[in-house]
């Protein structure tokens, strides 16, 4: 799973790496960057940020039941720049030749924001390098897809709010609970024809 920032992994596809836990298939995340530059917790350095957001985002992903993590802490708001592009784009390849995932999680290529744009590019880049033929599946965060996908998450939403609840910071700036509640029971809702919730892709 790549993750621009800290609690991207939850909100986008926290439901179905839940799945994946429960079918006993390893999961890791990868984060681009540490988030120093949320707005959250104001009074904070961004040193301070970056390892706040590390705390949280072990604790919410130990709510789903994954401990594999990578912290990359590029810069937060700057992975677009030509410099950031080739460093993480080379150490993403290097993760994805090691790992050598059947499947992987980004950002839709059109999602609204500068690091999620860059984090589909990198991967764009890097996968052809690493030797790894994964199925690429994007999730969105700020903005909506073309869903040519969707997966029931209904049993395990109350692990997903749990799981974003453990990020404070970012949750000092920007209620993600009912934002990504409200997306999600729109897709069950558009896409499955049923109560409950769901988690858009695009592969």
């Amino acid at each position: 799973v790549i993750a621009p920032h800290p609690d991207d992994e939850v909100i986008g596809c926290g439901g179905t790496l839940r799945r994946h836990v429960l079918a006993g298939e390893p999961v890791k995340i990868v984060y681009l960057t540490g988030g120093g530059a949320s707005n959250g917790f104001p009074w904070l350095s961004a040193e301070q940020k970056i390892l706040t957001r590390h705390d949280e985002a072990q604790r919410g992903c130990q709510r789903l039941g994954i401990t594999d993590l990578t912290f990359f802490d590029g810069p937060d708001g700057q992975l677009s720049q030509p410099a950031a592009m080739n460093q993480y784009t080379h150490q993403l390849a290097e993760l994805l030749r090691a790992f050598r995932p059947a499947r992987v999680y980004v950002p839709h290529a059109l999602d609204a924001h500068q690091d999620h744009h860059a984090a589909y590019q990198m991967l764009q880049s890097a996968l052809p390098v690493s030797g790894c033929a994964a199925d690429v599946w994007q999730y969105e965060v700020w903005n909506t897809l073309h869903p040519q996908l969707a997966v029931d998450i209904t049993p395990y939403m109350p692990l997903k709010r749990a799981a974003i609840g453990e990020h404070r910071l970012a949750l000092d700036a920007f209620d993600y609970v009912a934002t990504m509640t409200a997306l999600a029971t729109y897709r069950s809702g558009t896409l499955l024809q049923r109560r409950g919730y769901a988690e858009a892709f695009a592969r």
